[in-house]
């Protein structure tokens, strides 16, 4: 039998197997356990027959059970087995500790690799883990954030949809209203059933209703939804007189016209005629014939202003308030006398009373009361006597009004 080799297989020798032959055999059972090979000798008569094969395959000691076969008649030329047994045991125990220290050796590093390879295994696992981990916490966060969007898109195109049917809804109505509102026009524009029949007009004095009726341009027969009410206004507002004008249509063939007129406060005397004025400043008709009203003098504005449908300067207009306390003070003697009143200074109006024949120095027009109280009795006092009358000094300070006799000249 062969010596045990590199890869521990054990070898017979092509002279340690027979044929054909019954023998006496000793049979050796041969163990290895742990790198130990354990002998057990067996008795054993058996009749056997062997076929010589050729030695080409041997017995691997790590997984095997190997059965040595031995005869006393026929024994190897091995010069191995001549060796005493102790000597044999010895060199097999060098053998086996050589072979075990160098499997133990090749189990360490085999150990050893498998250890690493298993350590890296685990931490590439471990660290593939953290990271499906982190990932599924990133998954979660997305998937949140995506239904977020989703349910935030859902309901965005869900109010887009309410709002196409609504804004198609709101559509469809409008365009029937506007429809319905087209037909009842066009046959309300078509049918004599709305042609005017009757014009009214109501609040006019100065203004005739006939004058007013042709500024507005409405004529009978004609359709009362014709002439835009607005346009109507406008025309009529054209006459100074005119402060505002409200147009109703009373169906199905009437019109009323209400008018406010201005009312005529002042006048401005020219060479030959007389200017109206209202109390805003507005200057009304240019007429030769005179108002019982005050008379203006020492005016600011020129007489290419003084045109129908104008204003007096903004200086004259601001002076008229002061005009107006002193008119309400004479109104007594309005109706009684031709009143003028000179502007041209506001801080020392002049009052003329023709009939009386006096001038009354009046001031600022403070404490106007109190100074009209002590001009009544001053022109009571002075019946018949022309003169001027001073009252233009402050009475609270101690101030007391007089009077000068003089000629007055008529204007």
């Amino acid at each position: 039998m062969k010596n045990q080799s590199e890869n521990n297989l054990l070898y017979f020798e092509d002279d340690e197997i027979v044929t054909g032959k019954t023998e006496n055999k000793k049979v050796f059972v041969t163990k290895r356990i742990n790198g130990k090979e354990m002998h057990t000798k067996q008795n054993s008569i058996k009749e056997t027959e062997y076929k010589r094969v050729p030695n080409t395959q041997g017995f691997n000691f790590e997984r095997e059970i190997v059965i040595g076969v031995n005869s006393k008649n026929h024994m190897p030329n091995n010069k191995s087995f001549n060796k005493p047994i102790v000597e044999t045991k010895k060199r097999n125990q060098t053998t086996n500790n050589a072979h075990s220290y160098k499997k133990n050796r090749n189990y360490n590093n085999i150990y050893n690799e498998n250890k690493n390879m298993e350590d890296n295994f685990y931490k590439r696992v471990h660290t593939k883990v953290k990271k499906n981990a982190k990932n599924n916490k990133v998954n979660k966060k997305q998937k949140a954030r995506n239904n977020v969007k989703f349910h935030k898109e859902y309901s965005s195109e869900k109010n887009k949809i309410k709002s196409r049917k609504k804004g198609n809804k709101i559509l469809i109505t409008t365009v029937t209203l506007i429809l319905m509102v087209v037909s009842i026009v066009i046959m309300a524009l078509v049918t004599p059933l709305f042609n005017i029949q009757e014009i009214k007009v109501e609040g006019n004095n100065r203004i005739t209703a006939t004058n007013i009726i042709n500024l507005s341009g409405i004529k009978i027969g004609q359709n009362i939804f014709k002439n835009n009410k607005k346009n109507i206004e406008n025309s009529i507002k054209e006459n100074a007189y005119i402060e505002s004008v409200e147009v109703k249509r009373t169906l199905p063939a009437t019109i009323n016209l209400k008018v406010t007129e201005r009312q005529i406060e002042y006048q401005i005397k020219l060479i030959s005629s007389y200017i109206y004025v209202d109390k805003q400043g507005n200057i009304l008709e240019n007429s030769e014939a005179k108002e019982n009203t005050i008379i203006l003098e020492g005016y600011a504005t020129t007489e290419e202003q003084l045109i129908n449908g104008e204003k007096l300067c903004d200086q004259d207009i601001q002076k008229l308030a002061k005009v107006k306390k002193i008119k309400e003070a004479l109104q007594d003697y309005i109706s009684q006398t031709e009143i003028s009143i000179n502007i041209e200074n506001e801080n020392n109006l002049i009052i003329y009373m023709k009939s009386e024949n006096k001038k009354i120095y009046i001031g600022d027009a403070t404490n106007l009361a109190d100074k009209m109280l002590r001009v009544n009795k001053i022109i009571e006092k002075e019946k018949g006597h022309s003169g001027i009358i001073f009252i233009n000094g402050d009475l609270n300070e101690g101030f007391d009004p007089y009077f000068r006799e003089e000629a007055i000249e008529n204007k």
